[in-house]
């Protein structure tokens, strides 16, 4: 329970700071801040150079030597790359920041979100470190523990203090460090290996952990990408107006990333399972439902959400919430489709699913964003998530064979789209009654998911033995 409190409170910290960061910086500087922070997210999928799922694949089949080994081989790794990777950027960020920002004064904040790409990536090795040992209440200081400092920094030095977008990087930056230093904090004792990594070690590691690097960016980019392509399509005051739309979005993320977490291992013990069908069948149909019912609520609360959450200025990005609450939708389906591939240990499975979605994304913005706007950039990333989904699905079937309801929860997930949609195109006049009605059936339908999904998701396993969720170790990229 700890490690999914753990992933979901940070990022949940991180949404403290919107109602802040929207009315203090404005649309244009908020939009700017977003950008920088999708650019460290794809350093961060880079320069990981996917050590963290190479650490955690033969982490129970190696003695207790090896895995420390393995540890100090995997930060070595990671570090030298990110390390290298942000003193180039580093050196040119005088000229790359006000190139990127298109602000005379984006030197600063370029430099200073460059600079915390190493203690992030640093930091996710050992987390997975951590669940891989089952040290729950360290993993959990040491992530909101970081976050909700480097959240308050963030808010004092934007909002008392008055440093603008240099102040809401720099509270990143700290969240990133302090980050690090509590999770080494918690791993100690365990990361002083019986000797040094060697080469073969180096290249073993390199070898399972590299080939999914074009999966990780491909994860960036229909996660993320749109931000790029909306800041130079139509500038970053619109990008400020989507960012905040996003926002939404990110609540459910919160929710399946958290549900997730605690599922993913469970799922991997029920793969033993006589019945495991039918859990997994069950757990496909809930996050249709429920996930759905809570993707159509948010789209017609849009408004008021936007106006609390961001300010005024901000509602006006109602119109794109409902395409990316669908694509939260699609994404927590696509998560548990995967289990066939996670089985299998096909990790190769998931980077294609992936890497096609990338695709997908891209050429939607490309097409839709100068013509439809923003709602463009929601549209191509509600299409990349459906066909992530629909691709894992078959991807998964082939390697493991499995009755998962997957025609029923997919007509669910659909219907609720469709419902969340109605939101943009209801009369003003109609609105409050038609709102209040869906509110209320959504809300019985996510209950009657709960209450009948519990029974079967709950009963115990024949299993006992953890298994972490290794084989499914993508970064969670996500903008807060």
């Amino acid at each position: 329970m700890l490690f999914a409190v753990g992933v979901v409170l940070p990022r949940a910290a991180g949404l403290l700071s919107v109602p802040i960061y929207t009315r203090v910086l404005g649309p244009e500087d908020f939009g700017r801040y977003e950008l920088v922070i999708s650019l460290v997210a794809l350093l961060y999928a880079v320069c990981l150079v996917g050590m963290d799922f190479a650490i955690s694949v033969r982490f129970f089949e190696l003695a207790e030597p090896d895995r420390r080994i393995d540890l100090a081989t995997a930060l070595l790794v990671s570090g030298i790359v990110s390390l290298s990777v942000s003193a180039i950027l580093v050196a040119f960020s005088g000229f790359l920041g006000p190139l990127a920002l298109q602000s005379s004064g984006g030197g600063l904040p370029f430099l200073i979100a460059i600079a915390s790409v190493p203690a992030n990536v640093l930091a996710a090795v050992l987390a997975m470190y951590m669940r891989l040992r089952f040290r729950s209440s360290g993993f959990f200081i040491a992530m909101v523990g970081g976050a909700i400092v480097g959240t308050g920094v963030g808010i004092v030095l934007v909002f008392a203090l008055g440093l603008g977008l240099v102040g809401a990087v720099l509270g990143v930056a700290v969240s990133n460090g302090l980050t690090l230093l509590l999770l080494l904090a918690g791993c100690r004792g365990l990361l002083k290996p019986d000797r040094h990594p060697d080469k073969d070690r180096v290249a073993t590691l390199v070898r399972t952990g590299a080939p999914l690097v074009p999966a990780y960016a491909s994860s960036w980019v229909f996660a993320l990408a749109d931000r790029f392509f909306v800041s130079a399509f139509l500038g970053f005051a619109q990008l400020g107006l989507y960012a905040a739309a996003a926002r939404l979005g990110t609540i459910l993320t919160l929710l399946q990333f958290g549900f997730h977490a605690a599922w993913g291992p469970t799922a991997l013990r029920w793969g033993a399972d006589p019945d495991r069908e039918r859990r997994y069948e069950a757990s496909l149909r809930l996050i249709a439902i429920a996930g759905g019912a809570t993707a159509a609520i948010a789209s017609w609360l849009a408004g008021p959400l936007l106006w609390i959450l961001a300010g005024p200025n901000y509602v006006g990005a109602a119109d794109v919430v409902w395409l990316l609450a669908g694509s939260a939708l699609f994404l927590a389906m696509f998560y548990a489709v995967q289990i066939g591939a996670n089985l299998a240990k096909r990790g190769d499975r998931v980077a294609t699913a992936t890497i096609i979605a990338a695709a997908v994304n891209t050429g939607a913005n490309l097409a839709l964003i100068p013509r439809l706007g923003y709602v463009g950039a929601g549209w191509a990333t509600l299409m990349a998530y459906v066909a992530a989904y629909f691709v894992m699905y078959r991807m998964s079937q082939t390697v493991t064979a499995m009755r998962l309801g997957f025609l029923n929860a997919t007509a669910w997930a659909i219907a609720w789209t469709v419902v969340a949609a109605g939101s943009t195109v209801v009369s003003d006049g109609l609105r409050p009654i038609l709102g209040l009605g869906v509110i209320a059936v959504a809300a019985v339908a996510a209950l009657w998911a709960i209450y009948s999904a519990a029974p079967i998701l709950a009963r115990p396993s024949a299993l006992v033995t953890a298994v972490p969720d290794s084989v499914s170790s993508f970064p969670d990229i996500e903008v807060l």
